[in-house]
């Protein structure tokens, strides 16, 4: 990045990011907590861990009707207001996790109230990363790669800030961890409010002459090709987001024995290569091309998932994962660090937060509200845990790898560029 301004977007933009992914991504770390205190009365434990699952894929089913309607609100209003407002909704919904009564208490209003709440933390980050990525495309003019590598470090130390806060929390707090943990992060969300208001409205918003009272009419009307590019071009990073750094947590939890706060110490490497991965390849594809970087990556996630899950799954020590899931949050920094930038480009200005929003969100609602799924009801029919993950894996990057063809085929003659 060429300029202190345009670093500043990142690493404004970064810094909520962190503190509202860290918020949303409480609820997997604590899921058996979170089990015993807000679905006591279920008494399968075969049901907790179905509804469990249930309540974790709400959240992301609801997550395209949010980022349309919040992405078009954006079009109209600008970028900067919505992402104020994405990030006070998420601390305070986390905040009252935090201190709701469980199921001891008000019995099943415990649960209802906690479902609603969850729903409501989807709502916001459908808004949330999508705002992220077009404030971040429409203010910086030069090295995409490396900007969008930074600013998914920011987000993915999210998911390690919260492991880490869980595990410090865990030895201070002992069974109130989840708790502290919930309401600690609806503290710094108000704290990610006021960085957030240091922001400008972007360059492009601000330049755009006409505004569609419908956004979301015209994206339909125009641009519906581009939303099933730019959701292929997503379903990899929702593997990622979903598979690689929230489901992993509970299918470690299933392969060893130990306390959350264990886990998430065990899982912490993987989450720190891929805050690193990001950044370094983001800059290494503004040398070599971010078309090239993609599908490398798309076919190195092909080659190695298989024999990396292998790996977790069968030894089931604390360095077998380690090391597989280093791999793959590798691969996927790779590839992450260059895929935003090519769903930011499908769109024109007047719907691109639109766009965005429900090309993104629509992938992460179908790996989020299935993949999980999928993946545990292979590994039942098969017996082998790896299968099940390494198929959802397989098919994700082949639809990454069918979404640039589609970039390539339909939009190549829009977006001839050196950059890519």
């Amino acid at each position: 990045m060429s300029s202190l301004s345009n670093k500043k977007v990142v690493v404004l933009s970064g810094i909520g990011a962190v503190l509202e992914f860290y918020d949303f991504c409480l609820y997997i770390v604590f899921s058996k907590e979170i089990s015993a205190t807000f679905f006591s009365g279920i008494e399968s434990e075969i049901l907790k861990g179905i509804f469990t699952v249930i309540i974790f894929s709400i959240a992301y089913i609801i997550r395209p009707f949010a980022g349309t309607l919040l992405g078009s609100i954006g079009d109209v209003i600008g970028r900067k207001k919505l992402f104020t407002f994405t990030i006070m909704l998420m601390g305070i919904c986390s905040f009252l996790m935090g201190v709701l009564p469980g199921y001891a208490t008000l019995g099943i209003t415990a649960t209802v109230l906690f479902v609603a709440l969850r729903v409501l933390q989807g709502v916001a980050l459908g808004g949330e990363l999508p705002a992220a990525y077009v404030i971040v495309y429409e203010s910086v003019q030069k090295n995409f790669g490396a900007a969008f590598g930074l600013l998914f470090t920011f987000i993915t130390f999210g998911f390690l800030f919260s492991d880490l806060v869980a595990y410090f929390f865990g030895v201070l707090f002992g069974d109130y961890a989840w708790r502290m943990s919930f309401i600690f992060g609806g503290i710094l969300a108000f704290f990610g409010y006021y960085v957030r208001l240091n922001l400008h409205e972007t360059p492009q918003f601000l330049n755009l002459q006409k505004k569609d009272k419908i956004p979301f009419l015209v994206l339909f009307k125009k641009y519906s090709l581009r939303v099933v590019a730019g959701t292929c071009l997503t379903v990899v990073i929702a593997f990622g987001g979903v598979m690689l750094t929230l489901y992993m947590h509970e299918l470690v939890g299933k392969l060893i024995d130990l306390p959350s706060s264990e886990i998430s110490f065990i899982l912490a490497p993987s989450l720190l290569a891929l805050s690193i991965a990001t950044y370094v390849f983001g800059y290494r594809a503004d040398k070599i091309g971010l078309r090239k970087t993609y599908a490398i990556a798309c076919f190195l996630l092909l080659i190695l998932v298989f024999p990396s899950i292998y790996i977790i799954t069968s030894i089931k020590t604390p360095l077998a994962v380690i090391f597989g899931t280093s791999v793959l949050t590798i691969l996927f920094g790779m590839y992450v660090s260059v895929a935003l930038y090519f769903i930011c480009d499908l769109f024109p200005t007047d719907v691109r937060l639109s766009g965005v929003g429900l090309s993104y969100n629509l992938a992460f609602a179908l790996v989020g509200g299935f993949a999980p799924l999928a993946s545990h009801s292979i590994a039942v029919i098969s017996g082998k845990i790896y299968l099940g993950f390494s198929i959802v894996a397989i098919v994700c990057a082949l639809l990454g790898l069918f979404g640039l063809f589609l970039y390539n085929r339909n939009l190549n003659k829009l977006y001839k560029s050196k950059i890519i």
